[in-house]
């Protein structure tokens, strides 16, 4: 069990580093200057991220302190996290899958369409109130800016290498035919109707080409881009999450299987002592204390212990019920009592009582076979509840009951190893089938 915890706490440990890439993913997307103007995904990779991190270190604890609730608290928060982080890995590439640039004659760039976009990243851009917050964001940047200082000349910018929202914001569209001055700078053709984009170009500095479709479709090309970075870390660190989860999932079972076998194997070592002998002349069995494990002795061997254990079983009634009962001796001694009966409420036979009733005995001349026949008194408080042959009577009691118990226990230990082998065996089988079946089909193609 502790071995088994100590992996567990290693497993999440690890769980806990591969945090890091999630959170260093929405971070990077936060200090990207066109995810900070949009704040669409930035946040929930690093909240998720914050999650996993917080959810690792609570299964950490409690791997290597032992706390059980922890533990399971782990199980099913890691679960979810998982789940919502695979999610969101496949949300990412559905909503970028779409949205290709396209080639201009003449032109090493590319340019995009919005339309070519997913109606759910569209929608992102088209609302004009939505947008005019983005595009005062983009205007304080210095991105085109930086292009006059880096394109002097016609030839050198129609062969640079723009990023989308360069290519999209920046410039015109160039089937509307403006002249080059410079990357931001342009002379309006005769006829600039071929595109409705054309109409939107202003050479003020501030505008741009802002509030053209080709601005939000780059900007969205440039989201794409950096999301589909942002995808691959977030879906090498899901297979890493699910194998260390997996593993964490074995190993706690493993504990738990360790567990019942322990408990098992306890319960198995302190009852597996302790069979009584039979009394002459009667039907019933006695028991020696000394006969017991030493472990349930010292349950018993205390006197503060034993006060309150006898005070609750004077409490009942087993030993006045004999009375009513039980009227003659020989349906007495044939009688089948219960190993607190006959150590409790009746002399060791050993010590030759004579039988008036089954709590009511005459005292020999010597009774010195036994110190429990020193301790018999007729008292119905009393009777023989400070003997040692009431302790053993009672520990026989509890071998019996918990004898039962340890078989369910043994069943169930059973039942679990079964069915992990079985599974195991299942998973194995699967994969194996699952790596030649493709193999087949290339041989058969």
């Amino acid at each position: 069990m502790a071995l088994s915890n100590n992996v567990i706490g290693a497993i999440n440990f690890v769980a806990m580093l591969l945090s890091i890439p999630i959170i260093g993913a929405g971070i990077w997307l936060a200090n990207q200057p066109d995810n900070s103007c949009v704040k669409i995904l930035q946040w929930p990779v690093i909240v998720l991220g914050i999650l996993i991190l917080v959810v690792a270190l609570a299964g950490f604890i409690g791997g290597f302190w032992r706390i059980p609730w922890l533990l399971i608290a782990y199980l099913v928060g890691m679960l979810i996290l998982i789940i919502l982080l695979a999610c969101l890995v496949v949300f990412i590439y559905m909503v970028t899958v779409r949205g290709s640039g396209h080639l201009e004659p003449s032109r090493a760039y590319l340019e995009y369409h919005l339309e070519d976009f997913s109606g759910w990243l569209q929608r992102r851009v088209r609302s004009s109130y939505k947008w005019e917050r983005i595009k005062v964001c983009l205007s304080s940047t210095e991105m085109c800016a930086q292009l006059n200082q880096s394109y002097i000349m016609a030839i050198d910018f129609f062969n640079s290498h723009l990023t989308p929202i360069e290519s999209g914001c920046c410039k015109p569209p160039t089937e509307c035919g403006y002249t080059f001055v410079n990357p931001t700078n342009w002379i309006s053709p005769i006829n600039n109707i071929a595109d409705p984009d054309c109409i939107q170009w202003n050479n003020d500095q501030t505008q741009l080409c802002y509030n053209c479709n080709s601005c939000k479709a780059g900007l969205l090309a440039n989201l794409k881009q950096e999301w589909r970075k942002a995808d691959i870390i977030l879906l090498i660190t899901l297979i890493a999450l699910i194998c260390v989860y997996l593993i964490g999932c074995c190993a706690f079972r493993n504990a738990k299987t360790e567990d019942i076998f322990r408990r098992y194997k306890q319960v198995y070592l302190i009852t597996n002592k302790g069979s009584g002998h039979p009394a002459p002349g009667h039907t019933y069995l006695e028991h020696d204390l000394d006969d017991f494990s030493g472990w349930l002795r010292r349950k018993v061997a205390s006197p503060y212990k034993w006060d309150r254990v006898r005070a609750c079983l004077n409490s009942t009634d087993m030993c006045s019920e004999l009375n009513q009962r039980y009227r003659i001796a020989q349906d007495f001694f044939n009688a089948r009592l219960n190993s607190i009966q006959y150590g409790c409420c009746m002399p060791p036979a050993e010590c030759g009582y004579t039988y008036i009733n089954p709590t009511y005995w005459l005292t020999p001349n010597n009774t010195a076979a036994n110190i429990d026949c020193l301790q018999w008194s007729n008292d119905q408080m009393q009777l023989c509840f400070h003997c040692d042959s009431c302790k053993a009577g009672l520990l026989a009691n509890l071998t019996k009951e918990w004898r039962r118990v340890d078989i369910i226990l043994l069943i169930t230990l059973v039942v679990l190893i079964c069915v992990y082998l079985i599974g195991f065996c299942c998973a194995f089988r699967k994969s194996k089938t699952g790596d030649t079946s493709p193999r087949r089909k290339r041989e058969n193609t």
